[in-house]
């Protein structure tokens, strides 16, 4: 009992998993002792994690197939940190389709992004409460981009604005950061009537 209760208290905390230089473990060794710690008790450890943060993108497709594999099982996961997330998702898009299958993310974070992540979040069906990112993905779009899309009223917002393609999630978003000054226009999109439940 203390054995399963121990990695239930363990996986209250967000998990990080990331390449270590010091001990000398690649990213693929990182991901395969994660997986060999979740995949104990016949895989149930699984529906006690709450929380991934993926800090590397460059791991083999083995790895990123199994890794998606066992997050499809994590049933409660809530918190999401993708890192380099354009070229995790085009590298092991299995892991986009993971994500998509789970229903109860609440907190994400993406950073460097582009096509690829822009379609996940105008994919999943989350119900989505806090979102950070970065400008990275604004480059997703350029051709959508014109001198006045940062102004563009309410439901004419290019597909690259940020917030156009978090449009899904407006009755469930409370707080949208951005590391980079976008605009000094940007945040008067927060008190719209788009996003009502945003404090900042």
């Amino acid at each position: 009992a203390l054995y399963q209760e121990g990695a239930r208290i363990i996986l209250r905390d967000l998990v990080t998993i990331f390449p270590d230089g010091y001990g000398g473990y690649t990213m693929d060794q990182s991901i395969e002792r994660f997986l060999r710690f979740m995949n104990a008790e016949d895989g149930r450890r699984w529906l006690f994690l709450r929380g991934i943060a993926l800090k590397h993108c460059h791991f083999s497709t083995e790895m990123g197939l199994a890794l998606a594999s066992g997050l499809r099982q994590a049933a409660i996961l809530e918190t999401v940190n993708l890192e380099v997330v354009e070229e995790l998702l085009e590298a092991h898009p299995s892991l986009g389709d993971a994500l998509l299958s789970l229903d109860h993310i609440k907190h994400l974070e993406m950073w460097t992004g582009g096509c690829h992540a822009c379609e996940l979040l105008e994919a999943a069906q989350w119900p989505l409460q806090t979102f950070r990112s970065d400008d990275g993905h604004l480059d997703a779009w350029k051709d959508d981009f014109n001198d006045d899309f940062i102004v563009a009223p309410p439901g004419k917002l290019p597909r690259g604005h940020p917030f156009s393609f978090l449009k899904g999630y407006t009755q469930t978003l409370t707080a949208i950061t951005y590391a980079d000054d976008l605009s000094p226009n940007v945040p008067r999109l927060l008190v719209q009537p788009v996003y009502p439940n945003v404090l900042k």
